[in-house]
Protein backbone atom coordinates (compact mmCIF):
# COMPACT_ATOMS: atom_id res chain seq x y z
CA UNK A 1 0.00 0.00 0.00
CA UNK A 2 2.87 2.54 0.90
CA UNK A 3 4.45 1.94 -2.10
CA UNK A 4 1.07 2.75 -4.20
CA UNK A 5 0.66 5.77 -2.59
CA UNK A 6 4.55 7.13 -3.10
CA UNK A 7 3.48 6.57 -6.49
CA UNK A 8 0.56 8.30 -5.90
CA UNK A 9 2.88 11.46 -4.74
CA UNK A 10 5.40 11.14 -6.85
CA UNK A 11 3.23 11.59 -9.93
CA UNK A 12 2.07 15.19 -8.68
CA UNK A 13 -0.87 14.43 -7.14
CA UNK A 14 -2.67 16.95 -5.48
CA UNK A 15 -5.75 14.68 -4.02
CA UNK A 16 -4.96 10.58 -3.36
CA UNK A 17 -8.42 8.37 -2.73
CA UNK A 18 -8.20 4.76 -0.57
CA UNK A 19 -10.86 2.60 -1.00
CA UNK A 20 -11.07 -0.81 0.81
CA UNK A 21 -14.29 -3.33 0.05
CA UNK A 22 -14.30 -5.68 2.59
CA UNK A 23 -16.68 -7.26 1.04
CA UNK A 24 -15.13 -7.74 -2.34
CA UNK A 25 -11.67 -8.03 -0.75
CA UNK A 26 -10.38 -5.28 -3.03
CA UNK A 27 -8.56 -1.86 -2.68
CA UNK A 28 -8.37 0.79 -5.03
CA UNK A 29 -6.23 3.90 -4.73
CA UNK A 30 -6.98 6.97 -7.14
CA UNK A 31 -5.56 10.09 -7.82
CA UNK A 32 -5.09 13.08 -10.31
CA UNK A 33 -1.60 12.70 -10.68
CA UNK A 34 0.04 13.25 -14.18
CA UNK A 35 -1.15 9.72 -15.41
CA UNK A 36 1.18 7.21 -17.09
CA UNK A 37 1.98 7.08 -21.04
CA UNK A 38 1.20 4.13 -22.91
CA UNK A 39 4.63 3.47 -23.56
CA UNK A 40 5.44 3.13 -19.42
CA UNK A 41 1.90 1.41 -18.78
CA UNK A 42 3.54 -1.42 -21.59
CA UNK A 43 6.39 -1.78 -18.83
CA UNK A 44 3.99 -1.53 -15.94
CA UNK A 45 3.84 -4.71 -13.90
CA UNK A 46 7.39 -6.55 -15.11
CA UNK A 47 9.63 -7.07 -12.26
CA UNK A 48 12.03 -4.05 -11.21
CA UNK A 49 10.94 -2.01 -13.45
CA UNK A 50 10.62 1.89 -12.65
CA UNK A 51 9.86 4.92 -14.55
CA UNK A 52 11.36 6.50 -11.36
CA UNK A 53 15.15 7.83 -10.50
CA UNK A 54 17.12 6.02 -7.77
CA UNK A 55 18.40 8.90 -6.85
CA UNK A 56 19.54 12.93 -7.67
CA UNK A 57 23.38 11.58 -8.89
CA UNK A 58 21.59 10.73 -12.21
CA UNK A 59 20.23 14.07 -12.81
CA UNK A 60 16.59 13.38 -12.13
CA UNK A 61 14.40 14.40 -9.47
CA UNK A 62 14.32 12.15 -6.61
CA UNK A 63 11.69 10.18 -6.10
CA UNK A 64 9.52 8.20 -3.45
CA UNK A 65 8.81 4.72 -5.11
CA UNK A 66 11.41 3.19 -7.21
CA UNK A 67 12.19 -0.07 -6.65
CA UNK A 68 9.66 -1.48 -8.86
CA UNK A 69 8.56 -4.42 -6.78
CA UNK A 70 4.81 -3.11 -5.74
CA UNK A 71 2.72 -3.77 -9.06
CA UNK A 72 5.00 -6.76 -9.95
CA UNK A 73 4.28 -8.39 -6.82
CA UNK A 74 0.57 -7.39 -6.53
CA UNK A 75 -0.03 -8.70 -9.83
CA UNK A 76 1.64 -12.15 -9.58
CA UNK A 77 -1.03 -12.65 -6.59
CA UNK A 78 -4.07 -10.56 -7.51
CA UNK A 79 -6.37 -9.17 -10.23
CA UNK A 80 -4.18 -6.03 -10.72
CA UNK A 81 -5.85 -3.05 -12.80
CA UNK A 82 -4.30 0.19 -13.74
CA UNK A 83 -6.44 2.97 -15.50
CA UNK A 84 -4.59 6.20 -16.01
CA UNK A 85 -5.77 9.33 -18.31
CA UNK A 86 -2.58 11.06 -19.99
CA UNK A 87 -3.15 14.59 -19.95
CA UNK A 88 -0.57 15.66 -22.56
CA UNK A 89 -2.22 13.16 -25.45
CA UNK A 90 -5.91 12.86 -23.98
CA UNK A 91 -5.71 9.40 -24.01
CA UNK A 92 -6.71 6.61 -21.17
CA UNK A 93 -4.60 3.65 -20.48
CA UNK A 94 -5.35 0.22 -19.03
CA UNK A 95 -3.87 -2.60 -18.25
CA UNK A 96 -5.12 -5.65 -16.09
CA UNK A 97 -2.77 -8.29 -14.53
CA UNK A 98 -3.40 -11.91 -13.29
CA UNK A 99 -1.29 -14.42 -12.14
CA UNK A 100 1.85 -12.45 -13.20
CA UNK A 101 -0.06 -12.35 -16.95
CA UNK A 102 -1.27 -9.00 -19.32
CA UNK A 103 -4.68 -10.11 -19.70
CA UNK A 104 -5.62 -6.62 -21.15
CA UNK A 105 -3.75 -3.95 -22.04
CA UNK A 106 -5.25 -0.69 -24.17
CA UNK A 107 -5.32 2.33 -25.27
CA UNK A 108 -8.30 4.55 -25.98
CA UNK A 109 -9.58 8.22 -25.72
CA UNK A 110 -10.93 8.88 -22.15
CA UNK A 111 -14.30 9.07 -20.79
CA UNK A 112 -13.84 11.17 -17.56
CA UNK A 113 -11.27 13.54 -16.03
CA UNK A 114 -7.67 12.81 -15.42
CA UNK A 115 -7.88 10.63 -12.56
CA UNK A 116 -5.90 7.39 -11.97
CA UNK A 117 -6.88 4.32 -10.63
CA UNK A 118 -4.88 1.05 -9.50
CA UNK A 119 -7.08 -1.62 -8.13
CA UNK A 120 -6.53 -5.16 -6.49
CA UNK A 121 -9.09 -8.15 -6.02
CA UNK A 122 -8.28 -11.28 -4.03
CA UNK A 123 -7.79 -14.15 -6.69
CA UNK A 124 -9.77 -17.35 -5.33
Amino acid sequence: MDELIMNSIDSKASEIKIVINLREYSITVKDDGIGITAEEMEKIGKRYYSSKSMGSENGKEMTLGYQGEALSSIGQVSLLEIISNERERRRQNRKVIRGGQVILNVSEEPNDTHTKATQMKKVH
